[in-house]
């Protein structure tokens, strides 16, 4: 028997938001049910005795590659365990980052006389399943312009006498 054996799962960098729940599953104990973060919890284990640790958590935004996630169990103070090398485990899981970006643009008007206001309006939409990191924006004004600005909702435009726009738009979700 097993009393007091420690679990513990270091939280792999790139998660975060983690929270667990341990069941007690034939001849096993757990002593803390759930927690927040990583796992460092007791159980109590009795011959052939199986608890199971359930833990989730958020991918960071921006993560890509590979997360590698390692568990290990210590017995208690002062116990043998002939068979040291099976008393951790260790799970990767590749990252893939899939952002779908779509550009639409629209003028303020189909039809304009000189001397007239329009807005052109640039609408940056991410369809994707991860965050678009770092997303840039680059655009050419046409000919013509007086006094062209820029504004965007989001991250910041450079320039505004020139007919070249560049807007460092940042994350996009």
């Amino acid at each position: 028997v097993a009393s007091g054996a420690r679990v513990l799962d270091p939280l792999p960098s790139g998660l975060s938001e983690a929270t667990w729940r341990c069941e007690s599953l034939s001849d096993a104990v757990c002593r803390t049910s759930s927690g927040t973060g990583s796992i460092d919890a007791l159980v109590d284990l009795g011959v052939m005795g199986r608890a199971v640790f359930n833990l989730t958590a958020r991918i960071a935004p921006g993560m890509g590659g590979l997360i590698v996630n390692t568990a290990a169990i210590h017995g208690p103070p002062g116990s043998l365990d002939p068979v040291d090398p099976n008393n951790s485990s260790t799970a990767q899981t590749s990252i893939n980052q899939s952002s779908d970006l779509q550009l639409t643009l629209s003028a303020s008007t189909d039809n304009a006389r000189v001397g007239d206001s329009m807005t052109y309006r640039v609408e940056v939409i991410n369809n994707g399943i991860s965050e678009a990191v770092n997303a840039i924006l680059s655009a050419t004004l046409p000919a013509g312009l007086e006094k062209p600005s820029r504004s965007t909702s989001i991250g910041s435009c450079l320039g505004s006498t020139t007919s070249l726009v560049g807007c460092l738009l940042g994350a996009i979700r």
